[in-house]
């Protein structure tokens, strides 16, 4: 469990929310397809739309000065998880990535990802 992450949990208590509506792996919504992606927080998805070629990957990788990152290590409390989340969209085909931190990758973002998937160990 990521050190910070255990602190919050101390001093912070996070309430949990009940969601409208459950998904999970392959469910459809507005057009997109979840994909389940736990360890930053274990309900973690992302979304993709194969026929624009677009992932919103939320906070399971971020884009920074032309670099990829995973979810920080202090905020995430499975951090195997996340790398194993993360090894599941390399599979996946899209040419644009839209994180929730960061900017915007814009051209080959699976390939990037693919590159990126193989670095984790």
């Amino acid at each position: 469990m990521g050190a910070l992450y255990g602190l919050f949990k101390i001093f912070f208590k996070f309430k949990p929310i009940q969601p409208d509506i459950l998904l999970h792996d392959n469910d459809q919504i507005a057009g997109f397809v979840c994909i389940h992606t736990p360890g930053h927080t274990p309900g973690s998805i992302c979304l993709y739309d194969s026929k624009f070629r677009i992932l919103f990957a939320g906070d399971t990788l971020r884009f920074f000065d032309g670099k990829l990152q995973g979810p920080p290590h202090r905020f995430t409390p499975d951090i195997d998880q996340a790398k194993e989340s993360i090894k599941k969209i390399a599979a996946l085909d899209f040419d644009i990535l839209l994180a929730g931190h960061g900017v915007p990758l814009l051209s080959g973002a699976s390939e990037k990802v693919r590159e990126f998937s193989q670095s984790l160990s």
